[in-house]
């Protein structure tokens, strides 16, 4: 019997399920023999939340739970046997992570193995009391061993207790005084950095300009280990100084060029009667006179203005440490420039386009001075001047 074209799709339809459910499976178990038993487990979950009946699934989820539950707490064990306060995070985080996998499967419990003929062994355990209890002690270690390493007054050491202080920051909010602490240590562990603006053209700048420049928002600079000041405070020793050199000034003079185009269009311009070989006013099927439209060609000359002006500002960055040495030397420059067009036209207007004929309604403008130029050529350094400092920024923070 022949296979008509519906039964041959449906054929390699079934195949490829068939196929993608063995893949499927296989990669579980895969994961299982690798030891990732948690990935392995969100795969039965998954499968399991649809279908509590696979049997096959079952099992794999039966094997990854056990073996995973047997690991963790054979090494819960181990770090109690060492007796090490430093481990109480370690068995916290572990039980947080035997809590977690217990939590995915307890819903789906119990679940009956039909091809076994019996119930899967997956065992849900009263952790509770345990992971409160080495929650606190985590905690308390850790706020105790940050305390110890704020007190040396280190940079090093505060950047250490920071990263304690925001473990238990994560998992016991508000425990004691670990908001202030962590401030404590921020302050303590960051590098100070002083933003500042130096003038080498020996032309004067515009009143605002270094207003302007110092606008930087430095809070878009700081960063955990780096805080940027674009003021010098007192009480407070600048580990580095990133200074910006202005080197030189361009600004080119007015400048008015022209261009001039043409354009040409066919226009209608009024009609006449349509006549025959003898002169005759030619009739339409009905008697009625034609009338056919007069086209000429209308041309018209537009004489492009451009009006235009440019500032380039040369600059660089260099990045000072708290000996005097630059560590870094980065050149930039910016630019702002005044470009306007208008036009007149030479001709009959009905030639123009529509731009054509915006170019035409605008007019001539006064030329920005050289003081505005250089300001909107400061605004448009401010970028590179930020770009410059992410991207060097470990100069700045070790």
């Amino acid at each position: 019997m022949k296979l008509t074209t519906t039964n041959k799709y449906i054929g390699l339809l079934i195949i490829l399920i068939i196929g993608f459910s063995n893949f499927s499976c296989k990669q579980t178990q895969r994961a299982i023999n690798s030891g990732d038993y948690d990935y392995a487990i969100d795969r039965s979950v998954s499968k399991l939340r649809k279908n509590k009946k696979k049997s096959k699934v079952i099992s794999e989820l039966e094997i990854a739970y056990n073996k995973a539950q047997r690991q963790d707490f054979k090494r819960i064990n181990d770090l109690k046997a060492t007796g090490n306060p430093a481990n109480y995070f370690r068995i916290y985080e572990t039980y947080v992570d035997i809590d977690r996998r217990q939590d995915k499967v307890a819903p789906l419990l119990p679940l009956y193995n039909k091809k076994k003929g019996q119930s899967a062994n997956i065992e849900i355990q009263s952790i509770y009391p345990e992971l409160e209890s080495f929650k606190n002690k985590s905690a308390e270690y850790l706020h105790a061993r940050a305390n110890i390493l704020l007190d040396s007054g280190s940079k090093y050491d505060a950047r250490d207790a920071y990263a304690m202080l925001k473990k238990v920051d994560s998992f016991f909010p508000n425990f004691k005084d670990t908001r202030q602490l962590l401030a404590a240590a921020n302050s303590i562990g960051s590098n100070y950095i002083l933003f500042e603006l130096n003038n080498r053209t020996g032309i004067p700048m515009p009143p605002n300009f270094e207003r302007e420049i110092s606008k930087i928002s430095m809070s878009e600079l700081d960063q955990t280990w780096a805080e940027f000041h674009s003021k010098r405070e007192k009480n407070i020793n600048y580990d580095y100084v990133v200074k910006m050199n202005i080197v030189d000034i361009d600004i080119s003079p007015e400048r008015i060029a022209e261009n001039i185009f043409t354009r040409e269009r066919e226009i209608k311009d009024g009609w006449q009667y349509a006549l025959d070989k003898r002169g005759n006013v030619m009739k339409d099927s009905l008697g009625n006179d034609i009338k056919v439209d007069i086209v000429r060609t209308v041309r018209c000359d537009v004489i492009e203005f451009t009006q235009a002006k440019d500032a380039i500002i040369h600059a660089s960055i260099d990045f000072i440490d708290a000996n005097g040495q630059r560590i870094g030397h980065y050149p930039i420059n910016a630019g702002a420039g005044f470009d306007h067009r208008y036009g007149q036209p030479r001709g009959d207007v009905r030639a123009l386009k529509s731009k054509d004929e915006r170019l035409c309604s605008q007019k001539p403008v006064p030329f920005p001075n050289d003081m505005d130029l250089l300001m909107q050529a400061g605004f448009n350094l401010k970028p590179a001047v930020k770009n410059i400092i992410f991207q060097n920024d470990e100069l700045v923070i070790n």
